[in-house]
């Protein structure tokens, strides 16, 4: 099992997670660190770095409400990519959560995308590690995002209270039934 640790400005490996974190994440995907660290004072917000022995491996956000657990972002290590902590963070995550629809928004596929290869390698990812697609895509500052849980049954309500979370009521959350 890997070891978690709450992620702050004084965390020894802070750095490393703002690393991992800008080189994972496109730019306008990003929320400010200032305003990641400030939301974590908020009840059900956790930011958690993860480490195998001392070597962080990976770091994870996640919003939590009575029935659902929001991954706003999960990466890793870009130096230890492809050994399977993407796959053990989320499997920790569900362990730790036997109870909780686990959901996120991936981009959609899209085969004429400049990162077409990446986005289908992520949903595979997800897939392996027991997300569904469900049917949803969320709007988010003129960009569509597909999202995913690992429910039979996800739960819209569920889903937007965790995402609205991340607000201060100023942002509306749009979800709609994904078109074919």
């Amino acid at each position: 099992m890997l070891q978690k640790k709450r992620v702050t400005p004084t965390l020894p490996d802070y750095q490393s997670v703002v690393k991992m974190y800008h080189e994972a994440f496109p730019a306008n995907e990003q929320l400010p660190l200032w305003y990641l660290q400030f939301l974590t004072l908020r009840k059900g917000i956790s930011f958690s770095a993860y480490y195998d022995d001392d070597q962080i491996v990976g770091m994870i956000y996640t919003t939590k409400t009575q029935n659902t657990i929001f991954v706003l972002y999960l990466a890793t290590n870009a130096r230890i990519r492809s050994r399977g902590y993407g796959t053990k963070i989320l499997q920790q995550l569900i362990r730790e959560n036997p109870n909780q629809e686990i959901v996120l928004n991936i981009e959609p596929q899209d085969v004429s995308a400049d990162n077409a290869d990446q986005r289908a390698k992520r949903l595979r990812f997800y897939q392996k590690n027991g997300f569904k697609q469900t049917g949803y895509v969320i709007e988010d500052s003129n960009q569509e995002f597909d999202i995913l849980s690992t429910s039979n049954h996800f739960s819209i309500v569920d889903y937007k209270r965790a995402v609205k979370k991340l607000s201060f009521g100023f942002q509306k959350v749009t979800v709609n039934p994904k078109e074919n």
